[in-house]
């Protein structure tokens, strides 16, 4: 099983808040709403406490990987982001 690890925004975690405390080492990101993601056949787990999820890959193909990031909208600058904690 091969699954790609993604942040929701649930249970108080806004996108904001995302890119900040959890994304703040990443330069850009990409947005896919669940239901798009659930309704092309992607299973969504849940990994330890929000707001972490795995999504499930049927294949580890490129041709599977293509197809989940068709669903993601385009790379954004990550207005958060920073070299080291602080």
């Amino acid at each position: 099983m091969l699954s790609i690890s993604v942040d929701g925004t649930v249970a108080g975690w806004t996108i904001e808040l995302v890119l900040r405390e959890r994304m703040w080492s990443r330069s850009r990101y990409a947005i896919a709403t669940v239901g798009s993601v659930d309704a092309a056949g992607f299973e969504i787990l849940p990994t330890y406490a929000a707001p972490p999820f795995d999504i499930v890959l049927a294949d580890a193909t490129l041709a599977e990987a293509g197809r989940l990031l068709a669903l993601f909208g385009p790379a954004e600058q990550n207005p958060f982001k920073r070299r080291g904690r602080s």
